[in-house]
């Protein structure tokens, strides 16, 4: 016969008890989460608004022109977005955006 250390009811109470917690600090955490996103969506804005204000012309005077600029455009755009998700190394990474650019 197999004994069990504590009652059942008791073992139960005491689930019931760690589950709670847990469920509680779940919930502040997802609060806390939430509050920092949007603190972090908010510190971000200026700095979007402004790549917007800078790249507006630069696409509109792609659209202009033919579709290799367009491309070029787009394909420098692309390796932006891929290096400001990967970390920014800035002499490194300039180097790399400007290959293949042609000089006027």
């Amino acid at each position: 016969m197999l004994y069990a250390p504590e009652k059942g009811q008791d073992i139960r109470e005491k689930l019931k008890d760690v589950f709670d917690d847990a469920e509680e600090k779940g919930e502040k955490l997802g609060k806390e989460l939430k509050f920092a996103a949007s603190e972090i969506k908010d510190a971000a804005q200026p700095f979007i608004n402004e790549i917007e204000k800078s790249v507006k012309p630069v696409l509109s005077k792609a659209k202009k022109s033919g579709q290799d600029v367009q491309l070029q455009v787009m394909e420098k755009i692309e390796q932006l977005v891929e290096d400001a998700s990967s970390g920014y190394d800035e002499g490194k990474n300039m180097k790399k955006f400007f290959k293949g650019a042609k000089k006027k």
